[in-house]
């Protein structure tokens, strides 16, 4: 508990004194398949580069999480109509 206390601590502490990631503002975004996601700023230099791998992989876990979700919800719904009980695995060993 002393550990999760000092890492919220450290974390509100952190995000009080962060300051913006972009200061200049963000221009331009421009997307490659090769380059990925370059973000230019309003004196032309390129303020971030988000590879292409990175953009598909953050997709792919967020599609994977979108089903997951989605199953454990109808299962949810179903409730008891989706479970056999006891009684019925015996009369299918019959």
């Amino acid at each position: 508990m002393k550990f999760l206390g000092l890492i919220t601590a450290l974390s509100v502490l952190l995000a009080a004194t962060a300051s913006p990631i972009f200061d200049g503002g963000i221009t331009a975004a421009t997307f490659t398949a090769a380059g990925g996601l370059v973000l230019t700023g309003a004196a032309g230099a390129t303020v971030a580069t988000i590879p292409t791998a990175s953009l598909l992989l953050g997709k792919a876990l967020l599609l994977k999480k979108a089903v997951v979700v989605g199953g454990l919800l109808s299962q949810r719904g179903r409730g008891r109509r989706g479970r056999r009980s006891v009684e019925e695995w015996v009369e299918l060993d019959q």
